[in-house]
């Protein structure tokens, strides 16, 4: 079995995430406590903060919520870009890999449109930058 590529290996990362936040909303909107395997969607991912953009920062781009769902090697997280009134532009799905050299990065196509987050968020996603694979050293 040959390894999986980064672009592979976002794509089913992607996929199972939003997998399982379909399948816990629907048991949230349901009034259930918990789906089994995945607890509830209060405690499903690890963080949800607010990253906040930096004259020295490298990544020149807006600050952003974070959606963290688990770090390490591999880390991933939903970042939602919103504009000053707080209304959600783009959402990308960053799939972090400590193994992956960052100039790969630049090739990786990603996933499929992560705006249809939005029906846990209640936003919606006009565009979204392509979601990178790679080392988080250089976020």
């Amino acid at each position: 079995m040959k390894d999986q590529t980064c672009q592979e290996r976002v794509k089913d990362h992607y996929e199972d995430r939003i997998s399982d936040l379909h399948k816990l909303w629907q048991a949230y909107s349901k009034g259930e406590e918990e789906v089994e395997d995945l607890g509830n969607i209060f405690e499903y991912g690890l963080a949800f903060d607010y990253v906040p953009f930096t004259e020295d920062d490298d990544r020149q781009e807006p600050g952003y919520f974070r959606y963290q769902l688990s770090t390490g090697g591999p880390g991933d997280e939903f970042r939602f870009f919103c504009d000053a009134e707080k209304h959600c532009y783009r959402v990308e799905y960053w799939f972090l890999d400590w193994y992956v050299p960052w100039d790969d990065i630049a090739d990786a196509t990603g996933a499929e449109d992560p705006s249809e987050l939005g029906f846990v968020f209640g936003v919606s996603s006009t565009g979204n930058s392509r979601p990178p694979c790679g080392s988080s050293s250089r976020r």
